[in-house]
């Protein structure tokens, strides 16, 4: 298995840390743990695995950043492995809602050299694979108000060549089982609150579970505040429900040099590629 650092949260006293932003340090630290999980319906924020400034990280590349978005449903089906390694095999940061915790898991991407993790439900949450390390991570919780399970944000931050600005990525699995919309829309208010601190390139990605208008009305308003715009697809394969599509990527300050969606058997959503450089 290939060798991978985990950057992790490891305590709930970095909940106090956050104030309103997320911020580096010099200390150059793997952190490692869990944390603790309980049926509190506050949504809580941990942040964590400060690795070091932009002079200590190495980049990703700014004229060639390759992405990959795919909610796994828990690597449960036949075939999810071979597809994940088919999909990531050339990409620098991977993506991935309802992310398993297990060895097998873990060794799929081939290139991915770290890995930053946030909790959901029980073993599993949001998974963002990178081939740089990451200079900051946040994990950010809300909680489903009828089943009182756990939904997770993962936000990760990456120095860029020839850039004195870094990426901001935001990886989510937003709640789904509600009638009305204030909890969805709390929970995007949340990462909102963390990046509108930031003054680079943005990718916000993942599974939205936008099978309402009204959903993906409040997503868009957001999130086109801070400047950021959906991605499209020539040939859109993306999962529907109730004809609403449920992943997206938005971008900000990044330009759209090739984009893909596939159809896959591995999984109840289909996976979005795409790859970006730096305005």
């Amino acid at each position: 298995m290939p060798v991978r650092k985990a950057l992790s949260v490891s305590s709930s006293a970095m909940a106090l840390f956050l104030a309103t932003a997320c911020s580096g340090t010099a200390d150059r630290q793997q952190l490692t743990g869990e944390y603790a999980l309980t049926n509190h319906p506050t949504p809580t924020v941990f942040c964590g695995s400060q690795t070091g400034d932009k002079a200590t990280v190495d980049p990703l590349d700014s004229s060639r950043i390759r992405l990959m978005n795919w909610n796994i449903q828990k690597a449960s089906q036949q075939g999810w492995q071979r597809d994940l390694q088919h999909l990531a095999l050339d990409r620098d940061l991977v993506l991935i809602q309802e992310a398993a915790m297990h060895e097998h898991f873990l060794a799929a991407p081939d290139k991915a050299s770290f890995w930053s993790f946030a909790r959901g439900y029980k073993n599993t949450g949001v998974m963002t694979f990178s081939s740089a390390q990451p200079s900051m991570h946040c994990s950010l919780l809300s909680w489903e108000p009828w089943l009182r399970t756990p939904k997770a944000t993962n936000i990760t931050e990456f120095a860029l060549s020839e850039s004195d600005d870094t990426l901001m990525v935001v990886n989510i699995h937003a709640v789904n089982f509600t009638l009305g919309i204030e909890v969805f829309a709390e929970q995007i208010r949340r990462a909102y609150d963390v990046i509108e601190h930031h003054r680079g390139p943005i990718i916000f990605s993942g599974d939205f579970n936008t099978w309402r208008p009204e959903r993906y009305q409040i997503l868009d308003t957001m999130l086109s505040q801070l400047g950021m715009n959906a991605l499209g697809f020539e040939r859109d394969q993306r999962t529907r429900v109730f004809g609403q599509h449920l992943d997206h990527i938005y971008v900000r300050d990044l330009a759209v040099v090739e984009s893909a969606t596939m159809q896959v058997a591995s999984s109840d959503h289909n996976p979005m590629t795409v790859t970006l450089s730096l305005r």
